[in-house]
């Protein structure tokens, strides 16, 4: 009988022992959590204090100092990138749980993050960080980290602030990188279309979409092949997400690039130092 209960006092000992070991062991990851949180939210919070000023954003234009409202715009091309590469942007606040899912996974991995990971609003905190000299540079798995976590903040404090999808479409347009040296929606239409961008056809849209994801080096073949190819990606998406149907897709007509017209109206632009006259 003794014995009996002496076995089972070890038996209560060894099970309060273990019932002790686990609590210290959560109460020690709660606690490194929360200092991890606490590290993150710090630095989340210098990080934002170091962002451009919305009203920086929103007098953004492209060199050259013209900025299209977005009436001036071609509608279809806005239609295409928000089909095409953000289908959440009129619900999303800047960032989705797809795009940082698909960032952090090619952060780690060592991939890099291309337009199309990101949202458009994403692809605007870019092209304003880079503007401003604010954007974090580096190649290593930190460096990488810090540079999305700033866009991230970025695209969720632009959104917060301007609560107009078209407004953020408009200073995007105006600004976005469109190759080669290229910068603004006015740019890219009159250099490789020359052509007021109102006046683009739905064509010439999609051909500005594919250069804008990819921004292929359009001076020799290899870089007009990878364009096509890319629009070809972008036109089955659209007709699988439903913009327009299979009909009116095989009905576009693609007029190859006339590249020495094209560079030589690169290198006008280059000589008067990217000042352009409105159409």
């Amino acid at each position: 009988m003794k014995e009996t209960l002496n076995n089972s006092s070890k038996a209560g000992s060894r099970i309060m022992n273990f019932i002790s070991n686990i609590f210290y062991a959560a109460a020690a990851s709660t606690i490194i959590c929360a200092l991890f949180l606490a590290s993150l939210l710090a630095y989340a919070v210098k990080i934002n204090a170091g962002l451009p000023e919305i009203s920086e954003i929103k007098n953004m234009s492209a060199r050259g100092g013209i900025a299209l409202a977005y009436s001036e715009m071609p509608e279809f091309l806005s239609k295409i990138l928000v089909c095409a590469f953000d289908p959440a942007y009129f619900s999303h606040k800047g960032v989705t749980a797809d795009n940082v899912k698909s960032g952090v996974l090619k952060i780690y991995k060592g991939i890099d993050i291309e337009f199309c990971d990101k949202t458009i609003t994403q692809n605007l905190a870019v092209v304003a960080l880079n503007s401003k000299n604010a954007a974090v540079t580096g190649k290593t798995l930190p460096a990488r980290a810090a540079a999305y976590l700033k866009e991230s903040l970025l695209a969720y404090k632009i959104e917060s602030k301007i609560r107009s999808k078209d407004k953020i479409l408009e200073i995007f347009l105006n600004n976005a990188p469109f190759g080669d040296g290229i910068n603004g929606l006015l740019q890219a239409s009159v250099v490789y279309f020359n052509k007021k961008p109102a006046d683009l056809s739905e064509a010439e849209c999609l051909t500005l979409a594919a250069i804008l994801k990819s921004r292929p080096n359009l001076s020799g073949d290899a870089g007009v092949k990878e364009l096509e190819k890319e629009r070809e990606k972008i036109i089955s998406t659209i007709v699988e997400r439903g913009l327009i149907d299979s009909e009116k897709a095989a009905g576009y007509k693609f007029s190859d690039f006339e590249l020495n017209s094209y560079q030589s109206r690169i290198n006008k632009l280059i000589e008067e130092n990217c000042i352009l006259i409105r159409l």
